[in-house]
């Protein structure tokens, strides 16, 4: 999809920030906002989790754990 045909979708105003973060390069900007979602939706289901409040015991368990690997990976 043309990035002319995706802001007409999705906003102008919610692109410019991926644009401009992107020195104009329209190409960049689509590939740096589908990172963004791939990495919003990788965190969704953690944010669940603590909004629900049932599952801080559970977090507890698994957080220092998690926050090492994701250490790893930067």
């Amino acid at each position: 999809m043309r990035y002319d045909e995706f802001e007409t979708l999705i906003s102008s105003q919610r692109l410019d920030r991926f644009k401009e973060a992107c020195n104009n390069d329209t190409r960049k900007a689509l590939r740096l906002y589908r990172s963004n979602i791939r990495l919003s939706q990788a965190f969704l289901g953690v944010l669940r989790i603590l909004r629900s409040g049932t599952g801080l015991p559970i977090m507890n368990l698994f957080v220092l754990e998690w926050i090492a690997e994701l250490a790893q990976l930067m």
